[in-house]
């Protein structure tokens, strides 16, 4: 997609979302509930016209896997879940500086492998992914960088990893596709953000033991903030993806909360006007 025809794009999504926003503010629960299934009917349409592959991506506990849920459930596509819970991540929360690589590649490798596994197994079918392959390298491992838990090296081999990970698949599996037709991008202040990180209660991001790491810390979070605030830029400046992004904002609607009915009716609501504005479905 040429960088006009993109920006074009995104501003579209820009106002069509500040738009539904101030239409769903305005009806009660009963009236949301209502329209979820006749959004639902024609979203299932719009997605039986051509398959798509859909990635949820943002900042940690802003509800990217409730998100991906509705879509899948209401749309009636697949859903490929990122695990909660990894021994992997339990052991990286205990000594950040040791593991931090390993965990960068592990995940790299497990999301492109995961692609490939749904390509073989569900040709020609809808997906949608709650988290993107492009996180890791650009945002986390960046991050860990940082605050030195990661070298420049360590950080630049993880990308170096992802692009000839990526490549040797490619190579291997040519039908498979990689990029998704669309990401959906989960954006929320620091401070609400990092409210329902607490509320969550995962032992990994919670601890506060000396002896066994700190687990996630609000200026580690701020600053995972900040990276997803370039995290388009970034995709386009690196060659990795120039395709539409659909930025959710959630300060004003309860969307990681899979009971808000609103909330439901604003993530289908705004997918199904965005594949319309993409044409991505190709009517």
């Amino acid at each position: 997609m040429n960088r006009k025809k993109r920006e074009e794009i995104q501003s579209k999504f820009k106002k069509m979302v500040a738009g539904i926003i101030e239409e769903i503010k305005a009806i009660d629960h009963k009236e949301a509930l209502k329209l979820i299934w006749e959004e639902a009917d024609e979203l299932q349409l719009l997605l039986e016209k051509k398959p798509l592959t859909l990635m949820v991506a943002g900042n940690i506990g802003l509800g990217k896997s409730t998100a991906s849920k509705i879509i899948s459930t209401f749309g009636k596509i697949r859903i490929d879940m990122e695990a909660g819970e990894k021994d992997l991540l339990k052991l990286f929360y205990d000594d950040m500086e040791q593991y931090a690589e390993r965990l960068q590649l592990d995940l790299i490798c497990q999301r492109l492998n995961q692609i490939v596994i749904n390509g073989l197994l569900y040709p020609g079918q809808s997906i949608i992914y709650d988290r993107s392959p492009y996180e890791d390298p650009i945002i986390f491992a960046r991050a860990l960088n940082h605050y030195n838990l990661l070298s420049k090296e360590s950080m630049k081999f993880c990308e170096d990893y992802f692009l000839i990970k990526r490549s040797e698949l490619r190579d291997r599996f040519p039908d498979t596709k990689f990029e998704p037709d669309l990401i959906i991008l989960l954006r929320i202040s620091v401070e609400e953000g990092w409210k329902r990180i607490q509320t969550r209660q995962r032992e990994t991001e919670l601890r506060d033991d000396a002896g066994k790491g700190r687990g996630l810390t609000m200026e580690y979070y701020r600053l995972l903030d900040k990276y997803y605030r370039t995290f388009a830029d970034d995709l386009i400046k690196k060659h990795w993806y120039s395709g539409p992004i659909l930025q959710l904002e959630e300060d004003e609607l309860l969307v990681s909360d899979a009971t808000h009915t609103r909330g439901q009716l604003y993530v289908i609501r705004c997918l199904k006007e965005a594949i319309k504005i993409t044409d991505v479905a190709g009517h």
